[in-house]
């Protein structure tokens, strides 16, 4: 009896590792227009072109965005599109981005849209178009080393 009870709790021991192993999540590359809705680390390998409404959309919390000194192409902007959009998610951090043609004159997308982010961070992005950053209902927001580059 004694020896099932412990090969029962080696059994349940290695079930626990192995549910741990597998709910750790490797870093995702995007190199496209993409929807980010699962938690975890995305990173750009190349320039990407909107082609959809939004560039980039995230639809879920905990989310790490390393542009790793790309860009996002508007591709000339026009209304209502967005190259980082993001609503009612937390823990968001955008870094090292550059941003861009999201707009032309003053109706047109924004670079980067938040609307009820909250616990989030916009770090180290260059941003150039005539609406850079939309941030609406939002809590504990950071944002630091953010060049803006007007259009004209």
């Amino acid at each position: 009896m004694k020896e099932l009870k412990f090969k029962t709790a080696i059994l349940l021991a290695l079930l626990t590792c192995l549910a741990g192993i597998s709910s750790v999540s490797a870093d995702t590359a995007i190199n496209t227009t993409y929807v980010i809705d699962t938690p975890g680390n995305y990173y750009l390998t190349d320039n990407i072109t909107r082609t959809t409404t939004y560039a980039i959309e995230i639809t879920c919390s905990d989310v790490v965005l390393d542009g790793q000194g790309y860009f996002i192409d508007g591709a000339g902007g026009g209304t209502s599109n967005f190259g980082i959009y993001a609503n009612g998610v937390s823990n968001i951090t955008i870094k090292n981005l550059n941003i861009w043609n999201f707009s032309t004159g003053y109706v047109g997308g924004t670079d980067i849209y938040f609307n009820n982010v909250n616990n989030s961070f916009i770090t180290n992005n260059t941003l150039e178009s005539m609406d850079w950053v939309k941030v609406l209902d939002w809590t504990i927001l950071t944002i630091t080393t953010l060049q803006i580059i007007m259009q004209v």
